[in-house]
């Protein structure tokens, strides 16, 4: 394509521009000769420059604006982050408090089946033992008439 946009730049004049040179001493006129197609494609090369650098240069500047919001972002990513660490350490403590639940439950759960709560205690079921509220004299008598004995 290039080459082609330089045969159609050579193909619509052969002419050429000459400079000259004219010094203001004694020495001769210089004359340099430059292709007309030569100053097309030098004149559509830095057009195409001109064109390239104000689109950097706007890049550039958007980038530049943008720089703030994404700090900004970060900042807020790294708050994030660190509450999500100390949100995963604390699940850690409750998944290893639940598990300690779970056993105490367990363990709870043997005891009652194994009746070693009510030895453990000295005292039976609340339902066998009742001296709580009014008549308390009379439910200790039941209670010694039944052979239990108090241990607080």
């Amino acid at each position: 394509m290039f080459i082609g946009i330089l045969k159609l730049l050579r193909s619509r004049s052969s002419s050429s521009f000459t400079l000259m040179f004219i010094p203001h001493s004694e020495h001769s006129v210089s004359r340099m000769s430059i292709p007309s197609w030569l100053l097309k494609l030098v004149s559509a090369l830095l057009v195409v420059g001109v064109i390239s650098l104000l689109w950097f240069g706007v890049r550039y500047w958007q980038m530049r604006e943008s720089m703030s919001e994404l700090k900004a972002l970060r900042s807020i990513n790294e708050t994030q982050q660190s509450k999500l660490r100390s949100l995963e350490a604390e699940a850690i403590d409750m998944r290893e408090e639940m598990l300690q639940i779970k056993y105490l439950e367990q363990d709870v759960r043997n005891m009652l089946e194994d009746d070693e709560l009510a030895d453990r205690s000295g005292f039976t079921d609340s339902r066998d033992y009742p001296l709580s509220g009014r008549g308390a004299a009379r439910n200790e008598r039941l209670l010694k008439n039944k052979g239990h004995r108090l241990v607080f």
